[in-house]
């Protein structure tokens, strides 16, 4: 599965959302999770989310928003992200899901689901090196 926006992050950013001064943060989830631009908040991909160990969900630092003329796009990036103490035991981790932050999860929307090969937790942190072109775009 590639990388993808969801449509409440679509629809999110259509109607003004400023993602340079959101509560903007992350999630992993295990390889079992099929992506459904159609899910909205986070309670719809909680059961696949990793559990255990020091895991916990993380804010993104430093956000910026930025536009690059020479490439056509306009981009958000963040600083990389590390996650403490992945379990080990968990089945692959394969990607991290960008969510807005709320009380509750039911009404935290989700932004998008970035794809990469799969790592497998082992007690260890495991530090997201966000890509270089910014965690996600608008070419």
């Amino acid at each position: 599965m590639a990388s993808a926006v969801y449509n409440e992050g679509k629809y999110l950013f259509l109607t003004g959302l400023d993602l340079s001064s959101a509560d903007l943060r992350a999630l992993l989830v295990k390889d079992t999770f099929a992506f459904n631009a159609d899910h909205d908040f986070v309670d719809d991909v909680v059961a696949s989310e990793v559990t255990g160990g020091s895991y916990v969900r993380q804010a993104l630092t430093s956000e910026a928003v930025a536009r690059d003329f020479a490439g056509d796009r306009a981009f958000l990036d963040a600083a990389d992200t590390t996650f403490p103490g992945v379990a080990s035991g968990q089945d692959d981790i394969n990607a991290a899901i960008v969510f807005l932050q709320n009380a509750v999860d039911s009404a935290a929307a989700l932004i998008a689901f970035l794809d990469w090969t799969p790592i497998q937790g082992n007690g260890s942190d495991i530090a997201v090196q966000w890509n270089a072109n910014g965690i996600l775009q608008i070419a």
